[in-house]
């Protein structure tokens, strides 16, 4: 029988597919959401039985039922087209103006 255990990989015996995705860790964290909410919710939705990110060949792994694969994949596709990311907070170690304008290439 599987069992779940969050933010330990151990994917059930079952069918499965994957999702490349093109996004960074920062925004994969982001669609991930905190304690895994949003992949617990698209768990739930899609009726599968594990998502998870692999972050090494940066690809979401479904597992679940064949022919609730098909219509998942889709689905957190589309997801993540319309996921509303938090804009990145870019940060410098300029401690001067000079240095700042040295960095970004503005005067200012």
């Amino acid at each position: 029988m599987f069992t779940y255990a969050p933010g330990v990989y151990n994917p059930p015996n079952g069918f499965y597919t994957q999702l490349d995705v093109y996004l960074n860790e920062s925004e994969m964290r982001q669609l991930i959401g905190k304690n895994g909410c949003n992949f617990k919710y698209l768990t739930n939705m899609m009726e599968l039985q594990y998502i998870w990110w692999n972050k090494k060949s940066n690809v979401i792994e479904l597992w679940g039922r064949n022919y609730d694969l098909i219509t998942a994949k889709s689905y957190i596709q589309k997801y993540i087209e319309n996921f509303k990311f938090a804009v990145p907070i870019k940060r410098c170690n300029a401690v001067t103006p000079e240095e700042l304008n040295v960095i970004t290439g503005f005067i200012l």
